[in-house]
């Protein structure tokens, strides 16, 4: 209790420390200022210069804030979260509007890199954990349950939110065809789920066993899967409700096609060309996963590819193909699991819409509701069609229940997709709203699953 009494104190003399000196320290956008050469020049934009502390801040926050929810028997990852959601601009105006926010959205923005980053790092470290002996040996488990599971969310969702239209807010307003194209995108967006924060509680629990293995490896090339089936029911969605419209917009659909399969490509031919690298690299380690990790990022903004696929397959190609060259490599992305976790999850917090859940928060629960009891009924009926070992075959559904990442990306795409629809910002509202409850609990319900199972040893 005294520690907890303690970190609680730190934490709270920090926040107010952070949060006088926002308030108090003005803007200097009008003010002179002289180089070395006495000469003025105009001063860099106050929010961009101020990230500089807020990334500290988060640092030393998020990570205070996970070892409150440690000693509290919760995941640290989901003290990260709430720590981002206390500092970001969605918290604040539920209060007040004349208070800035720790985090306004400006610095989110300028914060996109570090977060990107984090993501390319979470990546490489999935698909290193995804070993070709684990697919060969279990392919037909993995693709079983995979299509299991797809299948029972897919169908439940769809029907679920056709059927109960009448009381589930906009959706008793739209014609049949709008009706049916939104309940397919809900759908569809329903069956994904986050390898990040799969990843983040591997690590932070250390686990090792069935349900730790399978589950990752489902929820990998559930991922995939997802973009493909993203990109076919976008399509029908187009040429449904746009009609002529179709060529046109049939671009965004082209593009999400080519996001997955270069993401795939380009990621193979990266961790082939880093094995290069690293038959000659004996030091500096860190510093090449920092490089790499930026370059992915890079090179994924510029050819319109996901960074999280791309370094997936990076990380699968090193790990099964140049396992002894890649094996320092690992190791160093594990050395720097702490501070990616504590910004990735603090920036994903504070990207909750706090408004929009208040608002939507009964659609919202019904539609977690259906889709839990999906993903808890496929992932049952899938462990025990193929013999899982008990007890990971009782408690891997929950390794499905997450959602973060690649969820929020399409989330806000099928706004982009369907603008010209009243519905298109309710929808999009309501399926960040349900990520946001899944990105709260999800992690909690995962802990619990790997301690029940027997794989946590952290």
């Amino acid at each position: 209790m005294k520690t907890l009494a303690r970190l609680l104190a730190v934490l709270l003399m920090l926040l107010l420390a952070i949060g006088l000196l926002r308030h108090f320290t003005p803007g200097y956008a009008s003010a002179r200022y002289l180089d070395a050469m006495d000469r003025p020049f105009s001063a860099p934009e106050y929010d961009l210069v101020a990230t500089t502390t807020t990334l500290a801040f988060i640092l030393v926050g998020a990570w205070l804030t996970g070892k409150v929810f440690k000693l509290l028997r919760l995941p640290r990852i989901t003290g990260y979260l709430a720590f981002g959601v206390l500092i970001g601009p969605s918290f604040i105006t539920l209060f007040t509007s004349d208070i800035r926010p720790i985090l306004p959205k400006l610095q989110m923005e300028h914060l996109r890199i570090f977060s990107s980053l984090a993501i390319a790092l979470i990546g490489l470290t999935a698909g290193g954990e995804i070993k070709v002996e684990l697919l060969r040996r279990g392919l037909g488990t993995v693709l079983g349950m995979l299509g299991i599971v797809i299948v029972a969310v897919l169908a439940t969702v769809f029907i679920g939110l056709y059927l109960g239209r009448g009381v589930l807010g906009f959706l008793g307003e739209l014609p049949r065809a709008e009706l049916l194209v939104v309940c397919l995108m809900a759908s569809v967006l329903a069956t994904s789920n986050s390898p990040a924060v799969l990843v983040a509680m591997l690590s932070e629990l250390r686990s090792r066993g069935p349900m730790s293995e399978t589950g990752l490896a489902v929820t990998v090339v559930k991922d995939l899967v997802v973009v493909v089936l993203f990109t076919i029911a976008s399509g029908i969605g187009v040429s449904l409700l746009l009609g002529g419209e179709a060529a046109s917009q049939g671009t965004i659909v082209r593009d999400l096609a080519w996001h997955l399969l270069g993401s795939v490509g380009g990621g193979a031919l990266l961790g082939a060309l880093m094995s290069t690298v690293l038959h000659r690299l004996s030091r500096h380690m860190l510093l090449f996963v920092l490089a790499m990790s930026l370059g992915i990022v890079l090179v994924s903004e510029s050819a319109h590819f996901e960074p999280l696929l791309v370094a997936l397959s990076a990380g699968f190609i090193l790990s099964n193909l140049w396992p002894e060259q890649s094996e320092k490599l690992f190791h160093s992305v594990e050395e720097l699991s702490l501070p990616v976790y504590c910004i990735f999850f603090a920036i994903a917090g504070a990207k909750i819409d706090l408004a929009a859940l208040r608002e939507l928060w009964p659609l919202a629960l019904a539609l977690v509701t259906l889709r839990s009891a999906a993903v808890w009924a496929g992932i049952t009926l899938g462990s025990h069609a193929f013999r899982m070992p008990t007890p990971a075959r009782n408690w891997i559904w929950t390794a499905f229940i997450p959602q973060a990442g690649v969820s929020l990306a399409l989330a806000t795409t099928i706004e982009s997709l369907f603008h010209d629809f009243a519905w298109s910002a309710s929808l999009s509202s309501l399926l960040l709203a349900t990520i946001a409850i899944f990105e709260c609990f999800g992690p909690i319900l995962l802990r619990l699953g790997l301690i029940k199972a027997g794989e946590a040893s952290g």
